[in-house]
């Protein structure tokens, strides 16, 4: 279990809640054996996919979710930058400029997004950088 988005992530995904098995082991152990009695279930597959800067510059213009939102494992985009602002080229997880959650019950449907998030990523269609 990490910070950030990750418990929630896990917690979207899964019967059980890492957060909620960990406040149970300590403040109501008897739920807590009760709970890990039954198996968690993976009910869908999560990616957190963070974004990667090519080149340092001006953002001249975001277009994560415009390129993204059609793809049937589009959750949601957290990016920190808005267009005019100065950003520094990705050399670090400290340094990507956002990123994207995808999630689908259909891991070859998800790897399948994620592999077109990539290939947009690539070519330059998720940020504009002048």
């Amino acid at each position: 279990m990490h910070g950030g988005l990750g418990p929630s992530l896990v917690e979207q995904c899964n019967s059980h809640s890492l957060i909620d098995m960990s406040l149970l082991v300590r403040i109501a152990p008897h739920q807590f054996t009760d709970a890990i009695c039954t198996s968690p279930v993976l009910q869908r597959y999560a990616i957190e996919y963070f974004l990667c800067a090519p080149k340092q510059g001006h953002i001249k213009e975001i277009n994560i979710e415009k390129q993204c939102n059609t793809l049937k494992s589009y959750g949601f985009t957290i990016c920190k930058y808005k267009p005019n602002d100065y950003l520094q080229k990705t050399t670090d997880l400290v340094t990507s400029y956002g990123r994207i959650v995808l999630f689908n019950e259909e891991y070859s449907t998800l790897s399948t997004d994620v592999q077109v998030v990539a290939d947009l990523e690539k070519k330059g269609a998720l940020i504009s950088i002048i």
